[in-house]
């Protein structure tokens, strides 16, 4: 089970529209991405789980689709993606949760890079110190052919969304 608190939204209350008569259940938005990902080449596996929201006394479960990368499933974000209807309106939601090695260690880099240069241009310590730091620096970033891989992964995977979704975002 999902934790609402661990999730973030990518998209939020997307509005799709199904012909008269129909629904759009999580299954219907499988096969939708799934067309649409085969369509571009795109790897995924699917599953299904649960997003628990609230605290004791006001609890909510709602049921999601769950997807990933299969070749890596442990150090890409995955995606959980929600439903819900008004009426004859259905409203979809992408959430990312998990973690990214690569986009981890990137962050991380940007982050110590920028502490040292306001450490050693803002009058801090010395220039042969900097020199070293930032050299052993470029280690901390990943390797950037796979960070670009995986940031062309989530590129190719919001054109998936987009044209299976084929919807207008609504945020209330």
């Amino acid at each position: 089970m999902l934790k609402e608190k661990d999730l973030t939204p990518e998209r939020s209350d997307v509005f799709v529209k199904v012909a008269k008569g129909e629904k759009l259940t999580l299954l219907d938005l499988r096969g939708r991405i799934k067309d649409s990902a085969e369509e571009y080449g795109i790897a995924l596996t699917f599953g299904e789980d649960q997003i628990q929201a609230g605290g004791a006394f006001s609890k909510t479960v709602q049921d999601c689709l769950t997807m990933f990368h299969p070749e890596h499933p442990d150090d890409y974000f995955r995606n959980a993606i929600t439903v819900r209807n008004q009426g004859v309106m259905y409203y979809v939601s992408v959430y990312y949760y998990g973690r990214s090695k690569q986009m981890k260690n990137a962050a991380a880099a940007v982050s110590a890079k920028e502490d040292l240069s306001s450490a050693v241009f803002g009058g801090g310590g010395g220039w042969a110190v900097a020199g070293a730091a930032i050299g052993g620096l470029k280690s901390l970033g990943g390797n950037k052919q796979k960070l670009q891989a995986e940031q062309d992964y989530y590129h190719a995977l919001a054109r998936v969304f987009d044209d299976a979704l084929g919807g207008e975002s609504y945020t209330v």
